[in-house]
């Protein structure tokens, strides 16, 4: 396999001369995979477990005993047995009706100590008078809004942009339609006449010139090696990371697509996708 930092001097020119540079150009996730129905209910589970077995939480370090903040946290917390009220049974305190053993606060340990912040309370009264017609709306009450996991170009299909399948590894693959038997793939260049006109260039580079030519220079890559991912049919793979702009040809015939692991299996020949599985994501 060839080296990228080998020049033209320093390698055949007949190999060369029907040598084909390739990249695989990728855009990684931007954000985390969503939760399967079983996580989600692992993950609320071992929360439940945690909650009913932490402590109580420790007022009395936070609310001096007798201020003004005490009274106030006291009278927005739910209401509890007090120890006088409950009874012993079998050496176990229980309440009269016979619900579960508490502890000495008269917690019930099969629940979790639902604790409410003063801030909280205030902050839903504000609500609530913004709500019943209060024209003038507080700095506080204004929240920020999370984006949906499922954009736009996600809803019309536009395999063109960027900014979908935010939970996937998306790959450009491109078609010329000036042949007739031309096939979805990633982006490959003729490299014979290439490195005629720049013998010092080494492959990679190389590579991402033929690439600038075709989509545009507005594309921020990355280059993760320069020793090269595959050889596959004559043709040495780079492997490449975008960060910002996108493939953009001036070619009306050139077509491309970034698609993720699921789609390409779709799209690219059989073959060859068997033998770029490997390196997806």
């Amino acid at each position: 396999m060839f080296k990228s930092t080998r020049s033209l001097k320093q390698t055949a020119s007949t190999t060369l001369s029907n040598l084909e540079l390739g990249l695989i150009v990728k855009r990684l996730p931007l954000v985390t995979k969503s939760l399967s129905s079983y996580e989600q209910n692992y993950y609320a589970y071992k929360q439940e477990i945690y909650d009913r077995m932490a402590l109580n939480f420790p007022k009395e370090y936070y609310f001096p005993s007798g201020s003004m903040k005490t009274i106030e946290f006291e009278n927005v917390q739910p209401k509890t047995a007090s120890i006088a009220q409950l009874t012993k049974h079998d050496g176990k305190i229980v309440y009269p009706n016979g619900k579960p053993e508490l502890n000495y606060y008269g917690r019930d340990m099969n629940e979790k100590h639902e604790v409410i912040l003063v801030e909280e309370v205030k902050e839903e009264l504000a609500k609530q008078n913004a709500k019943m017609g209060d024209a003038k709306k507080n700095a506080g009450d204004e929240y920020v809004k999370f984006n949906d996991r499922i954009t736009e170009s996600d809803l019309k299909k536009d395999y063109q942009q960027l900014d979908r399948s935010l939970e996937n590894d998306l790959y450009l693959v491109i078609k010329n339609n000036k042949s007739q038997n031309e096939k979805w793939g990633f982006p490959k260049f003729k490299a014979g006449e290439a490195l005629q006109n720049n013998k010092n260039v080494s492959l990679d580079e190389l590579a991402l010139k033929e690439l600038y030519q075709v989509g545009g220079e507005n594309m921020q890559l990355w280059t993760i090696s320069k020793t090269p991912a595959k050889l596959l049919d004559n043709t040495l793979y780079f492997k490449n990371v975008i960060f910002s702009g996108n493939f953009k040809s001036e070619d009306a015939s050139i077509e491309y697509k970034w698609l993720n692991k699921k789609e390409l299996k779709d799209i690219l020949d059989k073959e060859y996708y068997e033998e770029m599985e490997y390196l997806l994501s």
